[in-house]
C-alpha cells in the first residue's frame, strides 16, 4: 500500500447558482476547465463540493486516474454550512452600508457568498484534518482553478507534496507593515499581501491555523468589513510570524518558487525586499536574499550582474544572526542536547552556533589568543570568559540560561538598525539579580546575563574583554596553585561565582547606558 505524506485538500461550490450571483461571477464550466491539473494529482485528496459539481468533479478525476480510494468526495452545499448561515446576513449588512466600496467595478465579483468560499478553505483543512481518511503528515490547499492563473500545476506540485515545508507554507508577495495598522482601510482597498491560492500545513499547525483565521475573520466583520482569504492571512502572518515559514514570488509562482524562487525576481525585489527594508525587517529581508542567491548560484535563477550584486549586497551588508551557546564540559553531547539546539534555532529564527572544547580552536583569533589562565578556570568561568572573548571580537547573540520561547529576530533588526546600540537584551528582574552592591538601585537599566545580543567591536566589548584579562592576570598566580597537585587543597579557588562576567559585565554596563536596548524577549 502507498503511503503519501500530504493530501491536498480543495473545494468546488456553484457560486453562479447562489442568490447574490451577478454578471462577474464565473460559471462553472470556468472553474472546471481550470481544476483539471489539479484533479490529475496522484495524491490523496478531499474534495469539497455540492450536488451540481460532485458527478462533474468525479468524471474528470476518475479519468486520469481511474476509480481510485484515494478521493474522498464531502457533498454538502455551501449555504447549508453553518458558518454560511450565521455570518452570510452580516456580510449583507456590511456591504450595505459599505455600498460605495462595493459598487466598484473590481468588487463586483467579490461577493458576500465568494467571500465566505474563499474563507471555506480555512474551515475545510480543518474539516480534512479532523477526518484524517489518509493519515498523512501535511495537508496542502490548492484553489480548484489555481491554473487559471499558477503555472506549471501538473509538473512541479510533487516537489511541494513531497516535500512540504514545515509549518505553514504560504508564498509572501507583497510586504505590508504600515498598511496594516488600519484594518479597515486595509481590507476596503483589497491590498494583496500573502497569497492563499496554495498553502502546506504541517498537521500539528491545523487547529491553531484554523482558530487565528477564524478569529481574524470575525474581527473583520465586526469593523463592517471584510474582502478576501489573502487580507485575513496577512493579518495571521503578521500577528504570528512564529508559526509560518514563507517562501516568495508571485501568483504565477505559487508552486514554482516553493523551494526555491525559480522566476518572479522582479516581483520579489519590488514588492518584498524593498519593502521588507524599508520597513526595517532586515531578517526577512535576509532570509529572501540567501535563497535568491542560493538559487542564483545553483543556476536555476537568472539573474542580471546588477540584480545579483544587489541581491548579494543585502547578504553582506548585515552579519549573520549567530546565537552562540556553550558546551564546555568534559561529556560530548547526547541527542537530548543536541535536540535542544535544534529547538533553539527553530524558536529564535536564528543561526545557533555551538562552542565546544572540540571546535573551540576554530574562533581563536590567531593575534589574539586566550588568556593563560583560561586551563585553570573552572567551566563555569571558561563560559564566562569565552562570552567576553567572543562578544568583542565576533558580537551576536548569547544564552546560557533558561529557555527561550520567543523569536530573537526582532531584537537582532534592532541593533542592526541602529549603531548605537551596543547591546540589546532584557531588563533584571530585581535587585537580587545584581551581584554589585553600589548597582542593585539600577537594576531597572542593567540588563541580565542570560541572554543578549551584542555589536563586536565597541567600546562596551573592549572594556568588558580588557577588565576580565586584567582580573586574570591578579588571578593566575592563584588559580595555578589551586590546581598544583603538589599543593594542599587550603589554597581556595581565588573567583568567586559573580566576579568575572557577572558583576563586570554590570558595571561597564553603568558607562553605556544610552548605548543599550531591551527588546529582546527574557529568557525564563
Amino acid at each position: 500500500m502507498l503511503t503519501y505524506k500530504s493530501t491536498i485538500v480543495t473545494s468546488f461550490f456553484d457560486l453562479s447558482a447562489l442568490i447574490d450571483t451577478t454578471d462577474k461571477t464565473r460559471n462553472s464550466e470556468f472553474y472546471l476547465n481550470h481544476g483539471r491539473s489539479i484533479l490529475q494529482l496522484k495524491n490523496p485528496m478531499v474534495i469539497f463540493c455540492d450536488m451540481k459539481t460532485k458527478d462533474k468533479i468525479k468524471e474528470i478525476r476518475d479519468e486520469y486516474i481511474g476509480i481510485n480510494t484515494i478521493t474522498i468526495y464531502i457533498e454538502k452545499n455551501l449555504t447549508e454550512y453553518d458558518y454560511y448561515k450565521e455570518n452570510y446576513k452580516i456580510i449583507e449588512g456590511n456591504r450595505k452600508n459599505n455600498s460605495l466600496i462595493y459598487s466598484l467595478e473590481k468588487n463586483k465579483r467579490i461577493t458576500s457568498s465568494y467571500f465566505l468560499a474563499v474563507i471555506f478553505k480555512i474551515i475545510a483543512l480543518n474539516i480534512a484534518h479532523k477526518r484524517n481518511d489518509f493519515n498523512t503528515e501535511y495537508y496542502v490547499w490548492m484553489d480548484f482553478g489555481c491554473s487559471y492563473v499558477v503555472v506549471d500545476v501538473i509538473s512541479k506540485s510533487k516537489v511541494i507534496l513531497d516535500n512540504p515545508h514545515p509549518k505553514i507554507g504560504v508564498l509572501y508577495i507583497h510586504y505590508r507593515k504600515n498598511e496594516l495598522n488600519n484594518m479597515i482601510d486595509f481590507c476596503n482597498n483589497g491590498l494583496c499581501g500573502v497569497a492563499a491560492g496554495i498553502m502546506t500545513v504541517q498537521k500539528e499547525y491545523v487547529s491553531i491555523f484554523y482558530s487565528k483565521m477564524m478569529s481574524i475573520f470575525y474581527e473583520q466583520l465586526s469593523l463592517g468589513v471584510g474582502h478576501a482569504d489573502e487580507q485575513i492571512l496577512t493579518y495571521c502572518y503578521n500577528r504570528n510570524p512564529h508559526l509560518f515559514t514563507l517562501y516568495y514570488g508571485d501568483y504565477y509562482s505559487l508552486i514554482t518558487n516553493y523551494h526555491y524562487p525559480v522566476r518572479d525576481f522582479v516581483t520579489i525585489k519590488k514588492y518584498f525586499l524593498e519593502k521588507t527594508l524599508a520597513a526595517g525587517k532586515i531578517h526577512l529581508a535576509i532570509q529572501a536574499a540567501n535563497k535568491i542567491y542560493e538559487a542564483y548560484e545553483k543556476k536555476i535563477l537568472s539573474l542580471s550582474p546588477d540584480e545579483a550584486t544587489y541581491v548579494k549586497s543585502i547578504i553582506d551588508k548585515y552579519p549573520e544572526n549567530n546565537i552562540y551557546y556553550f558546551w564546555i564540559k568534559s561529556v560530548e553531547m547526547n541527542q537530548m542536547d543536541i535536540k535542544y539546539t535544534e529547538n533553539l534555532k527553530e524558536i529564535t529564527k536564528c543561526n545557533i552556533v555551538v562552542i565546544t572544547n572540540n571546535n573551540l580552536k576554530d574562533y581563536i583569533l590567531k593575534d589574539h589568543p586566550i588568556h593563560e589562565a583560561y586551563e585553570y578556570l573552572s567551566d563555569f568561568h571558561k563560559v564566562n570568559y569565552l562570552k567576553a572573548y567572543l562578544m568583542h571580537f565576533y558580537g551576536g547573540g548569547f544564552f546560557t540560561n533558561g529557555s527561550i520561547n520567543d523569536s530573537w529576530m526582532e531584537a537582532f533588526n534592532e541593533l542592526n538598525m541602529n549603531q548605537k546600540i551596543f547591546i540589546n537584551g532584557y531588563s533584571e528582574s530585581g535587585p537580587d539579580d545584581i551581584y554589585v552592591v553600589n548597582l542593585k538601585k539600577y537594576y531597572k537599566l542593567l540588563i541580565g546575563n542570560s541572554g543578549y545580543i551584542v555589536r563586536s567591536n565597541t567600546e562596551f566589548t573592549k572594556l568588558c574583554y580588557d577588565r576580565i584579562n586584567k582580573l586574570l592576570d591578579i588571578k593566575l598566580t592563584k588559580l595555578k596553585l589551586y590546581f598544583d597537585k603538589n599543593t594542599t587543597k587550603e589554597n581556595k579557588y581565588p573567583i568567586e561565582h559573580n566576579e568575572m562576567l557577572g558583576s563586570i559585565f554590570h558595571m561597564v554596563q553603568m558607562e553605556f547606558i544610552l548605548n543599550i536596548a531591551y527588546t529582546l524577549p527574557k529568557p525564563i
